[in-house]
């Protein structure tokens, strides 16, 4: 085997493991947003008093985690293309791909922190 496809062969298994990695991210993230959103929706007749901390946190939270969703979305679509097409990483999706990896974590923090202000806001009415 020559120099030159070893090197080939190394950057390929590279590559791969790089998608590996992104794609479990992306899908953990992406399935942990979609099941705190079906979660919020199941038991929001339950807990939702009247009050506007409430209310505002629900709504807050559940914005913030399908921007997650959306831009975990939009970030696998750029790695999968990349991927399949066999194209050479581009600056632009390196970019790209790192933005929307700081948009997919700070929707999912933010929904996970207003979901935490709707707990706590709503303590009192379970106990």
């Amino acid at each position: 085997m020559s120099h030159f496809h070893q090197m080939f062969d190394e950057q390929k298994d590279k590559s791969t493991y790089d998608f590996s990695i992104r794609s479990d991210f992306l899908k953990h993230l992406t399935t942990l947003s979609t099941g705190s959103i079906v979660l919020i929706t199941t038991l929001l007749n339950t807990f939702l008093k009247e009050g506007s901390i409430n209310r505002f946190a629900i709504v807050i939270a559940i914005i913030c985690f399908v921007f997650s969703i959306v831009a975990g979305a939009i970030s696998y679509a750029i790695i999968l293309f990349n991927q399949d097409l066999h194209l050479p990483n581009y600056h632009w999706s390196k970019k790209v791909n790192k933005i929307l990896a700081i948009m997919i974590l700070l929707g999912f923090t933010g929904g996970m922190i207003f979901v935490a202000v709707f707990a706590i806001s709503n303590i009192y009415a379970v106990l």
